[in-house]
């Protein structure tokens, strides 16, 4: 790219700033020939102005006007720097990790309070803290009940913690469908699959997850993917207390095996169990109302930990069950829950470097500052007398 197309292709930070450089350039200008217009009404008030002139020899109007032109372009050039100027481009880097897809139950047996103040609020610390230590790993999002949603696999940890937080019970269907929640990570995982394995909704997306083309900006210019230069090894991990069709979970299980995912399960609650709240429209427990179901009993929800064991061998000999580790509260009132057993399952699994292609954008004010530097320099150097051997005359 030539200089002058680099040169259209910047953006500045301040455009308005940007904008305004060249007044500021035309302003000295105008200074200048105020100025030079007062001194020559001065030197008229001198008296005749020819004999002035002649003993005023040696001033060079000349280095006068040279001088305000630089100062106009180094004030331009200062003003232009200050704007923030800086152009974007794209750098590779290897990236070594997995593909992680992480899958939470908000179902309302997620809202019983073992652990306080609830199993979705135990789960979601959990996952705060596994995400903030994740570092080159991509992660996607699967939020489940009776249905589910999903966010393809992304590198920003921000937009997966966003998405974790603000879903809930009375956003999705009543119900635990942890099958579902299986399909949709293996079809993230391995958008490959879309004819055979029922991704015909999820997959044929490209590579890795990315946005459905009906969702993609139609102006936006197609970019070229980075190829991987190593496989990466793929996971779901699932956060949940049971309970759904086991059958069919057992189904996606083994689908997913044949894939080569590795699943983890992450039981959230207790044996002894606790009642199961009624939630306002905000999806918030109403205190001492328990749902009930149809004969008029209150449900008692108690942590799967038999069926969640069951499903976590049906992908093989490997016995990839995790019973959530409690809540520890910090000085400032907060909780936390360590998420370092989940951490050292998930290092099993291969890591894979792949070329990531960043958009970068880089400052370049240099281009500025440094020729407006050099101009007040030069415009300091230039004095506004030249040499005249007999400035008032020969002798």
């Amino acid at each position: 790219m030539s200089w002058w197309n680099r040169l259209l292709a910047l953006s500045f930070a301040h455009p308005k700033l940007a904008w305004s450089a060249p007044a500021i350039g035309v302003a000295v200008l105008l200074l200048f020939l105020l100025g030079e217009e007062r001194r020559r009404v001065l030197v008229g008030r001198l008296g005749e102005l020819p004999l002035v002139r002649r003993m005023m020899a040696a001033a060079s109007p000349a280095r006068r006007r040279v001088k305000a032109v630089l100062l106009a372009l180094a004030a331009t050039g200062l003003v232009l720097a200050a704007a923030g100027p800086g152009q974007f481009g794209t750098v590779e880097r290897k990236r070594r990790g997995l593909d992680l897809v992480v899958a939470l139950d908000v179902s309302k047996s997620m809202m019983a309070a073992d652990p306080a103040p609830s199993r979705l609020s135990h789960a979601r610390a959990a996952i705060l803290s596994l995400l903030g230590q994740l570092e080159d790993d991509r992660v996607a999002v699967v939020v489940f009940a009776g249905g589910a949603i999903h966010f393809p696999l992304t590198e920003d940890k921000d937009v997966a913690t966003a998405l974790f937080s603000e879903i809930g019970p009375m956003d999705l269907p009543p119900g635990s469908d942890v099958g579902e929640a299986l399909r949709l990570g293996r079809c993230i995982l391995r958008p490959d699959v879309v004819d055979d394995l029922g991704c015909g909704r999820v997959g044929g997306r490209g590579h890795g997850g990315d946005p459905l083309e009906a969702s993609a900006p139609s102006r936006a210019p197609e970019k070229k993917k980075p190829a991987l230069e190593e496989e990466r090894g793929k996971a779901i991990v699932i956060f949940t207390d049971g309970g759904g069709d086991v059958e069919r979970a057992a189904e996606e299980v083994i689908k997913a095996r044949d894939l080569g995912i590795a699943i983890y399960w992450v039981g959230v609650g207790t044996d002894q169990g606790a009642n199961v709240p009624e939630l306002d429209n905000d999806g918030k427990p109403i205190p001492n109302q328990w749902k009930t179901d149809r004969s008029g009993q209150v449900v008692h929800s108690k942590l799967d930990r038999q069926t969640l064991s069951t499903l976590a061998t049906a992908g093989g000999d490997v016995h990839r069950y995790l019973d959530l580790p409690p809540a520890v509260t910090e000085a400032d009132g907060s909780r936390t829950v360590d998420a370092k057993p989940i951490l050292e399952a998930l290092a099993e699994i291969k890591r894979g470097t792949r070329l990531v292609a960043d958009d970068r954008r880089e400052d370049v004010y240099h281009w500025f500052l440094f020729p407006a530097f050099m101009l007040f320099v030069i415009e300091a150097c230039i004095g506004t007398r030249k040499r005249v051997l007999y400035p008032e005359g020969r002798p």
